[in-house]
């Protein structure tokens, strides 16, 4: 079963797939080192090149896979709340922001057309900058909204108790576009 990004278990299920894949790039160039030289008994052959070419895919995925090692995924009893409060609202879990000098670990973040309203379990997250960032990207989109990032679980759903309520298939196309630029500056 497929996980798209912005969907609970995501991050496990990326995980899972980003290491089975370094795994066999890995394999795949070891592979190509150990033929090409038990039939030429030299390293000087055109198997070792590719073998050596192949290490830079892996490794890149050898980067990916420790990104995904590090992201924590939201507890399943934060997600079963906060999907039973807030059933018909426009939402994504697990989301990893990444800026130049910092990543901020988004658990949950839910979308209005005048608001954006994230909350993270993640207690190191520094919340001004996780704004800022967040701010930053949607201004340089041309959307002009307010963002708030919490700690406390409480304080995020009662902010998103205030959100306009939506009838249960009704998301706005600026909603959806929201979503989309905040699931696009993730992992």
């Amino acid at each position: 079963m497929k996980k798209q990004k912005g969907e609970y278990g995501y991050i496990p299920y990326r995980r899972k797939r980003v290491m089975i894949r370094t795994f066999l790039y890995f394999l795949i160039s070891l592979s190509l080192y150990f033929i090409g030289y038990s039939v030429t008994k030299t390293n000087a052959n055109i198997l070792t090149i590719v073998a050596i070419l192949g290490i830079l895919p892996a490794s890149k995925s050898m980067v990916e896979a420790i990104m995904f090692c590090k992201i924590k995924e939201i507890k399943q009893v934060h997600q079963e709340e906060i999907s039973r409060k807030l059933a018909n609202k426009t939402k994504a879990y697990d989301l990893f922001l990444t800026a130049y000098s910092k990543n901020f670990p988004i658990s949950c973040v839910v979308v209005s057309e005048k608001k954006v309203v994230a909350y993270t379990e993640n207690q190191t997250c520094d919340l001004p900058a996780a704004e800022k960032h967040i701010q930053d990207i949607l201004s340089s989109n041309s959307i002009s909204c307010e963002v708030m990032v919490f700690h406390n679980l409480e304080q995020f759903l009662n902010e998103t108790s205030k959100l306009a309520p939506q009838a249960s298939d009704d998301t706005s196309q600026k909603e959806v576009e929201l979503l989309n630029i905040i699931k696009a500056i993730s992992l």
